[in-house]
């Protein structure tokens, strides 16, 4: 398996560069070029805010990158995760209320096929487990669904994900 270690402040900018890559090899749409939504247009706008929520939540403890270092290229990354954990109200399945989120999970191509996304999954599942956090979900691109597989995500049972996006409603 891939060597991956946990990020630091010092990674935020590698982070938002590579969170960038991952909207671009989707076409800048987050949902991916089969969703049927429409590409959004390529921008920067995003990347202060995201570099500043990444830093607040590292800070925190409430969010956690793992990442995978380039070996030629010392200070650069070559495939990251994102995990969130937020907090939402207890409930049978889910007695903490405490719910984590994997996002960004991203490898640059030339570094495919090296056990990198496997070993981010498994290190931030890991980190996520030590903050009590026991439900984890994710968006799962086609790409990657074997990889999450592999780690034990299953299909979400009942219901779709839907998502409605307040600033297009008229």
């Amino acid at each position: 398996m891939s060597a991956v270690r946990l990020a630091s402040a010092d990674d935020v900018d590698e982070l938002v560069r590579l969170r960038a890559a991952m909207f671009a090899y989707w076409g800048a749409n987050p949902d991916g070029p089969a969703s049927g939504m429409p590409a959004q247009p390529a921008s920067t706008a995003w990347h202060p805010l995201a570099r500043q929520r990444l830093l607040e939540g590292l800070d925190a403890g409430t969010r956690i990158a793992a990442v995978a270092d380039d070996p030629a290229s010392p200070g650069r990354l070559v495939a990251a995760g994102i995990a969130e954990v937020l907090e939402r109200l207890p409930s049978p399945g889910n007695p903490t209320g405490l719910l984590g989120i994997v996002s960004s999970m991203f490898t640059e191509d030339d570094h495919r096929g090296r056990g990198h996304g496997a070993a981010i999954v498994e290190l931030l599942l890991a980190e996520l487990d030590t903050r009590g956090v026991t439900l984890v979900e994710l968006y799962a691109a086609p790409l990657a669904a074997p990889v999450y597989r592999r780690a034990g995500f299953t299909d979400r049972p009942g219901g779709a994900p839907m998502r409605l996006r307040l600033d297009d409603r008229g």
